[in-house]
């Protein structure tokens, strides 16, 4: 993927098993791209890593987690990020395990205002906007870290204290980007390669999608719904949109709420009961 979008400058920072590594991969030749390997003596932690090699990085750079598995368009993120004269761009999806996921919180033009970190989310109703982790980052912006001890999280102990004072953007994609971090996980991602899902939901290609109403099909129909405690998913219906994007399409829910034109419900509200569906 990178090739492709001409990204063939690539520095891999390793730390465990390191040399297995680069035995395998060598130079990247074979794969037209030049590896750089940069091996640490001790953890520094994905911010600690970055920021030992800043210098030696370009004023702004393409960040890629080591257990991801992605397929979608760079030249879009890319755009994106300078067209919004970002400092930081973070990839935010939805998936299949929020909860234990970083779920980042977007303004309505994709500016992030929080990070939230995993496990301490699970009684807030937000978006499904999950951090891919993969980022578009300024060096600039890393520049502005003040003293931190080693190993240290760029997501967790780095963005949240950058939020305010830099122009950090999310950029919400709903192509293929999954993490591979568990064995189960990684059986999923092979089982996708396998049935062809990663090329299905790419915004590469052109993706089949099932619109849904949401009333009566999703959640039970009890007439004008203005809060969310009146949200209750009819059985096997979170199954089935499971298996909607298990196959490849993309499932979209289409519903008109005259409880706003009605005044029983403000759009704000309607936000919380939509994310609490989510």
């Amino acid at each position: 993927q990178c090739f492709k979008y001409g990204l063939t400058k690539i520095h891999l920072l390793l730390g465990y098993k390191a040399d297995e590594i680069k035995n395998y991969f060598g130079s990247g030749r074979q794969l037209n791209v030049q590896l750089i390997y940069h091996i640490e003596q001790y953890p520094l932690g994905t911010g600690g890593a970055i920021l030992n090699i800043l210098e030696k990085l370009n004023d702004n750079f393409l960040i890629i987690y080591g257990d991801i598995y992605f397929k979608f368009n760079i030249y879009n993120f890319i755009n994106f990020h300078y067209k919004k004269k970002a400092e930081a761009t973070l990839f935010v999806h939805p998936n299949d395990h929020p909860y234990d996921s970083d779920i980042v919180v977007l303004k309505g033009n994709n500016r992030v205002t929080k990070i939230l970190k995993k496990n301490t989310h699970n009684h807030l109703w937000t978006k499904n906007l999950v951090n891919a982790a993969i980022m578009i980052v300024e060096k600039k912006m890393l520049k502005k870290i003040q003293k931190i001890e080693f190993p240290f999280d760029l997501i967790n102990d780095v963005f949240p204290n950058l939020i305010i004072k830099s122009k950090i953007y999310g950029y919400v994609n709903h192509s293929y980007v999954k993490d591979m971090g568990t064995t189960q996980r990684l059986q999923q991602v092979e089982k996708d390669i396998k049935n062809k899902v990663i090329e299905k939901i790419s915004d590469e290609t052109k993706t089949p999608a099932i619109f849904l109403d949401r009333d009566g099909v999703i959640n039970e129909e009890l007439g004008h719904i203005y809060h969310e405690k009146q949200i209750k998913l009819i059985k096997n219906s979170a199954k089935a949109i499971s298996m909607i994007n298990k196959m490849g399409f993309l499932a979209i829910v289409i519903t008109n709420q005259p409880v706003i034109a009605r005044g029983e419900c403000t759009k704000k509200k309607i936000k919380i009961i939509h994310d609490k569906l989510e």
